[in-house]
């Protein structure tokens, strides 16, 4: 999937949809990377609520924005997707659900 031109990227993270499947793009210290809004400790939704972390609706989990790790429980990551950079543009192998 292109996600286009990486000079023109709003602010991170930002939400991407693939068919229904839902992500933030994000940037941490291994570059970009598409996270699962999926959260791995029950299936929740996480969110961005404008805060440092992303946070579950369900049980109120949270996790970095930049590098998907739980900040409840430091094995726990949410699913990544790696993005790499080619010629400027931001290139992702997600399949639509």
């Amino acid at each position: 999937m292109d996600l286009g031109e990486e000079s023109s990227l709003p602010s991170l993270p930002f939400p991407v949809e693939v068919g229904d499947a839902k992500f933030f793009l994000a940037k941490g210290s291994d570059g970009y990377k598409l996270l699962s809004v999926i959260c791995p400790h029950q299936g929740g939704e996480v969110q961005d609520e404008g805060e440092e972390v992303f946070t579950c609706d369900g049980h109120g989990w949270q996790f970095d924005k930049y590098e998907g790790v739980c900040v409840n429980q430091a094995r726990v990551r949410m699913k990544a997707v790696p993005v790499t950079v080619t010629e400027g543009r931001l290139w992702a192998l997600v399949r639509p659900e």
